[in-house]
């Protein structure tokens, strides 16, 4: 089951809570100043509505910790909520309106537009430990309700913008519906009062409100008949009126419904409730469903209109039009859902985070290579899982992109729950602020540890001899020269061992090719016992080992190591659960420096072994140049 993140979680949780209809303005802005103080966990936090006709904000809702915020603002010499900033003429309207998360360069004092004096913003931020400011209008098209704005730490960005600037958008849609609830509040209360009739003793003013209100009104009797529509309910309703009508006369009305499809019946409706109760509906959200398949998505507001005597006879009714709203919302929630089951379906690991390290979303895939859940690894630092030593790597990595190139790609490890190590290949992509800092990186990865564990695999066979697991020529080669050049350094003595096991045909031909396997790797074994860590022991090929021994002090100390190999032999090995016995022939050479080349100390080795197997094989012989060719005895 899909997770939401903290982000999701956030939206979720405050979209809901904007939609309460019961929320003053007032209210909406003390409510979107304490969330966002809540999603950001550090700074301050302000809300101002703007006030139109002097061009100016006032300061409605602050939002912070507690006794450090009050500590601070003591600082300015006066309470702040209620102070009015104008605006100087010459500031962009866009930069006032623009849902988009601003940093506005110089702090606190910037944000007051130089009202307030700079020493004492200076000591409001240095009191609360903030630095930067960053804005954002609250409004919709040329409407603007005011800004929401907040200060954070030096060099601190704001955590996930998008989802701020998604807040913003669903706080101001509250604020459009809250004003245009007043609105139709306002209208009731006036025409209850009837101080329009009173102005207007020919009811030509109240016509013409109604004709030209911007929201639908109805007035019923208590019957629920329709006994008025204005244009604005006819524009809405359209053939809908019909039908009620209809239903009023036992006909087929509309089906109705909430916003979410579940059946409403007669006891539901705003006006029924209002003539049972006696006291104002607001808020109500129903779907008017017409037989061709269209639906009107509308907000209902009810109120009791009394009568002559003073008793409701009937009702007047608002009916606001929130179709686009709701198809939009619904659009964007299926947006959101086919994109997350898109993220969920990839195999490829996809994940996001913080430039501290914080994992704010992860994919299922994610997950699922770490043996961890979604919720387990977004309350962890995501380099944690880095392998400890990739980290710096990556760190060097994630600092090299910039806005001009905000994406690379990095293989590097991560360690899953139970320990177990993993390859993966990042594509990663940073997303910056106006100021060219990281404010969060994107990264789709994909798990390359069988490939790796392939090149690994085959970079050690292209040095390594696959029966034994020994160096091969590759590499002995290669360790030769690196002690050919330190014997030069020091003037110390080196052996070159070249072993031949003597009659290992006969093990082929009688126990067979996977006993003969067997034995070699024995041997290898016992080889491997009698070095020391910086002796190398090598196979290459057929029943051949050749011995590499540095820092020797003199031809004495090689000959006693020679003699040692030899009595290696002397116990049987065991071989598929069986002793074998088996000799070896040993030749040995003795270099110094770079006097030889490897392939001539090579061949000194495999001339003295042949010696050693002409004088009867299990026997150790020295190389001496008397001028004589190898011999070319067969085993």
């Amino acid at each position: 089951m899909f997770q939401a993140s903290r982000g999701l979680q956030f939206l979720s949780m405050t979209a809901l809570e904007m939609a309460d209809e019961s929320l003053g303005e007032r209210q909406l802005f003390a409510r979107i100043a304490q969330r966002t103080y809540e999603f950001l966990g550090v700074g301050v936090v302000g809300v101002s509505s703007f006030v139109r006709e002097r061009r100016a904000f006032r300061l409605e809702a602050l939002a912070g910790a507690g006794e450090a915020l009050s500590q601070a603002l003591r600082a300015l010499g006066r309470d702040p909520m209620g102070m009015v900033l104008p605006v100087d003429d010459q500031v962009p309207w866009s930069d006032l309106a623009s849902p988009v998360l601003n940093r506005v360069a110089g702090g606190l004092y910037e944000l007051c537009f130089g009202h307030l004096a700079a020493e004492s913003c200076r000591r409001v931020e240095d009191s609360l430990g903030v630095r930067d400011a960053w804005s954002m209008g609250l409004g919709q098209g040329s409407r603007l309700f005011g800004s929401l704005f907040f200060l954070l730490p030096a060099g601190m960005p704001p955590p996930e913008p998008r989802v701020l600037e998604t807040f913003v958008l669903i706080a101001s849609g509250a604020l459009v519906r809250r004003r245009a609830q007043d609105e139709r509040l306002a209208a009731v209360r006036d025409l209850q009062r009837g101080s329009l009739a009173r102005e207007d003793e020919g009811g030509d003013l109240t016509a013409r409100i109604m004709d030209n209100s911007p929201v639908g009104i109805l007035v019923l009797d208590r019957n629920g008949r329709i006994e008025f529509a204005n244009r604005r309910a006819q524009t809405c309703l359209g053939s809908l009126i019909g039908q009620m009508k209809a239903g009023e006369t036992g006909g087929a009305g509309p089906v109705l419904t909430d916003h979410e499809g579940r059946p409403l019946g007669r006891e539901d409706l705003p006006s029924h409730r209002v003539l049972a109760t006696g006291k104002a509906v607001n808020g109500a959200r129903i779907a008017f469903h017409h037989p061709d398949g269209r639906c009107l998505f509308a907000i209902i507001g009810a109120a009791p209109l009394p009568g002559p005597s003073g008793d409701v006879d009937r009702v007047i009714e608002t009916v606001e039009d929130v179709s686009a709203d709701v198809h939009a919302r619904r659009h964007q929630r299926a947006s959101h859902e086919q994109f997350q089951r898109i993220v969920d379906d990839q195999v490829e690991l996809i994940c996001r985070f913080l430039p501290d390290g914080t994992l704010t979303f992860a994919n299922p895939a994610f997950c699922e290579a770490l043996g961890t859940t979604r919720d387990g690894l977004l309350s962890e630092r995501g380099l944690d899982r880095v392998h400890p030593d990739d980290r710096q790597r990556l760190r060097r990595h994630l600092r090299g992109l910039s806005a001009r190139r905000p994406s690379g790609t990095l293989e590097h490890r991560l360690v899953g729950t139970e320990g177990e190590v993993r390859w993966l290949q990042w594509t990663n992509r940073a997303t910056f602020d106006d100021a060219g800092r990281a404010v969060e990186f994107q990264s789709v990865g994909r798990d390359v540890t069988e490939r790796r564990a392939t090149e690994e695999r085959l970079a050690w066979l292209a040095t390594h001899d696959a029966v034994t697991g020994l160096p091969n020529r590759v590499l002995l080669n290669d360790r030769l020269a690196s002690v050919m050049a330190r014997s030069a350094r020091s003037e110390h003595l080196f052996a070159l061992v070249l072993l031949d096991l003597d009659r290992f045909k006969e093990v082929n031909d009688t126990l067979g090719h996977a006993a003969g396997d067997g034995l070699l790797r024995a041997v290898g074994e016992r080889l491997r016992g009698l070095l020391r860590r910086s002796d190398t022991v090598a196979r290459l090929g057929g029943d051949e080992f050749t011995l590499l021994i540095p820092d020797l002090k003199d031809v004495n100390a090689v000959e006693n190591f020679a003699a040692k190999v030899l009595r290696a032999f002397e116990a049987p090995f065991e071989v598929e659960g069986r002793p074998t016995s088996v000799t070896a022939s040993v030749g040995v050479t003795v270099g110094l420096g770079l006097a030889v080349d490897g392939d001539t100390l090579m061949r000194q080795a495999d001339r003295a072994m042949y010696q050693a197997k002409r004088a009867g094989r299990n026997a150790v012989r020295m190389f001496e140049d008397d001028g004589s060719t190898p011999a070319s005895a067969a085993d």
